[in-house]
């Protein structure tokens, strides 16, 4: 049987940093590592009768609650340490952007990040913060959820890789064989 105490004290742990507004990239990794042993414990055997996240159980129980909060703050997690990357990869554009033929290599190397991975990060999110909701169960069609927010400065370098990426791929189609391509592959006229 699954104790769901020790489920309910990260999640409390957790939901305070929140009512202090302290949640931050640094909490949130240390609260995984904190957490990893029982997320690894637990991630393939929880309570929720689906066993597929998230789940709409009228009353979800306080492990699959944790293994929701675990895995979407991990993205969380994936998205800082992809900033890092779009930084540095931001500071090799600089020093080429006058270079058409090391520019369409730059976006050939990023291309499925551009294409894919992020393409849902615009300049329309830049004001906003980015928010991870975990519902906390169905209560009349009513679902209630735990939400913290992040400001999306944490995440500048990867709005402005996309802003770059989206110009040169896009718009200015510097690369029109790759262009072509993309537009096949995703049977586009």
């Amino acid at each position: 049987m699954i104790d769901p105490e020790r489920f309910r004290i990260p999640l409390g742990e957790l939901e305070e940093l929140n009512e202090n507004q302290t949640v931050s990239i640094d909490n949130i990794e240390l609260w995984l590592k904190k957490y990893h042993h029982l997320h690894e414990d637990h991630k393939e055997n929880y309570s929720c009768v689906n066993y597929r996240l998230p789940c709409y159980c009228e009353i979800r129980r306080a492990d699959c609650k944790f293994i929701e909060t675990y895995k979407k703050l991990n993205y969380v997690r994936n998205l800082h340490f992809y900033n890092t990357y779009f930084k540095n990869e931001l500071e090799y554009f600089y020093s080429i952007e006058n270079d058409v033929p090391k520019l369409k290599n730059w976006l050939l190397k990023n291309e499925r990040y551009g294409t894919e991975s992020f393409v849902h990060f615009d300049s329309n999110l830049k004001s906003k913060s980015i928010e991870i909701a975990v519902a906390n169960g169905r209560s009349d069609g009513d679902i209630s959820k735990f939400t913290i927010s992040l400001p999306s400065r944490n995440f500048d370098s990867i709005f402005k890789f996309m802003d770059i990426f989206n110009r040169l791929f896009f718009v200015e189609k510097i690369s029109p064989d790759r262009y072509g391509d993309w537009k096949a592959t995703n049977n586009l006229k």
